[in-house]
């Protein structure tokens, strides 16, 4: 597997920008919550880059070594492993992390991810692991991934964010429909998917139904809890691919639901000044987080109705999913504040919307 080419570190892309602010909200806040018990945090970056893009941007490499120096300053230390196999990027990262040596333990290493995954385990008992998985291409065979995350203990809190190729499930599966397809090549895309299944429900439904049902054995195998995003690089584009998060944690699920809705309106805002100027009709105003909040509002309402039908009190980070609905991810969590505020106003519950959101208890009146 080559890695990405000069082209791609020149400078932050939309469908990077997405990544890396959903990265920037999200790993402070598993950081901070599971490391204010354990004290130390284990990170591991599977396919880290170069670590800086030539416009000074960060990458994920030190988007992670950013936020462990400053959790270090509240005494949460974290532990972040690198690993890069193409040797310009490694040399690269290097020097990144270079930078960060004297607040931050770092292990960078010119390796494939496979090769380092067992140390990182080892370092990771007792603690919280995070990985991060982006290939440009395939990853982690499904089995050695299932295997690293189910050697996990459950009380060790676990999880995974990878990189899903739409691009390589849509090249490979060519080979499907191609006289001169390649078995080898098909053979790679079994490995990485868990099997050949996805060949009958590509040709039935199409690459979409492939990255469901990898997400759905990804939560059958591993014991997680399973959220995937698509990841575009313009609005009406297909999804380049999808960047599939599994925890065991509704707190993990609740969490990334807010970084995921903050970094579609940083994509949203990015593609938008993309777009010529002086187009004949001029752009489309981008979609707010307020105006798609203000669009779910009665439904998450309803959610929350239909929630205390079935039961007298909740607690809101327990039936984050389901209160949101097919809002997850897309509008923040601070709209469950105001619906359970207004639903309070009504009198349909006794919780009156103060506190922290993921701890509010909702009650019948």
């Amino acid at each position: 597997m080559t890695g990405a080419g000069d082209a791609y570190w020149e400078r932050e892309r939309l469908p990077g920008l997405f990544k890396h602010t959903l990265l920037n909200k999200y790993l402070p806040k598993f950081g901070g919550k599971t490391g204010s018990r354990s004290g130390r945090v284990v990170f591991l970056d599977g396919y880290a880059g170069r670590g800086r893009h030539a416009d000074g941007s960060p990458g994920s490499a030190e988007l992670m070594l950013k936020s462990a120096a400053g959790q270090a300053q509240a005494g949460i230390d974290w532990d972040c492993y690198f690993s890069e196999m193409d040797a310009t990027s490694f040399a690269s990262l290097t020097e990144v992390v270079a930078e960060y040596s004297d607040r931050v333990r770092v292990d960078c290493r010119n390796t494939d991810v496979d090769l380092m995954l067992d140390d990182v385990l080892a370092a990771a008992q007792g603690f919280p692991l995070f990985l991060f998985l982006d290939p440009c291409g395939l990853g982690l065979r499904f089995s050695r991934l299932a295997d690293a995350l189910n050697s996990r203990p459950r009380r060790e809190p676990t999880e995974v964010l990878l990189n899903l190729s739409m691009d390589a499930i849509r090249r490979i599966g060519g080979h499907l429909d191609s006289p001169r397809g390649n078995d080898k090549v098909v053979r790679s895309l079994d490995d990485a998917l868990g099997g050949s299944w996805w060949q009958a429900e590509r040709h039935l439904a199409g690459a979409d139904a492939v990255a469901d049902g990898f997400a759905r054995r990804l939560s059958t195998e591993c014991h997680m809890i399973v959220q995937w995003m698509p990841v575009r690089r313009a609005i009406h584009h297909k999804p380049l691919y999808y960047l599939v998060f599994g925890t065991r944690s509704m707190h993990g699920v609740y969490e990334m639901a807010d970084a995921a809705a903050l970094a579609g309106q940083s994509w949203r805002d990015a593609e938008a000044h993309t777009h010529d100027q002086d187009t004949l009709f001029g752009q489309e105003p981008v979609t707010t987080l307020e105006q798609l909040a203000s669009d779910a509002l009665p439904e998450v309402k309803a959610n929350i109705v239909a929630l205390l039908q079935q039961h007298e009190r909740f607690v809101v980070v327990d039936y984050v999913h389901k209160i949101l609905g097919d809002h997850l991810g897309e509008v923040r969590n601070l709209i469950i504040r105001t619906a359970v505020k207004e639903l309070h106003a009504e009198g349909i519950t006794g919780c009156n919307g103060r506190g922290k959101i993921d701890r509010l208890v909702v009650t019948r009146p």
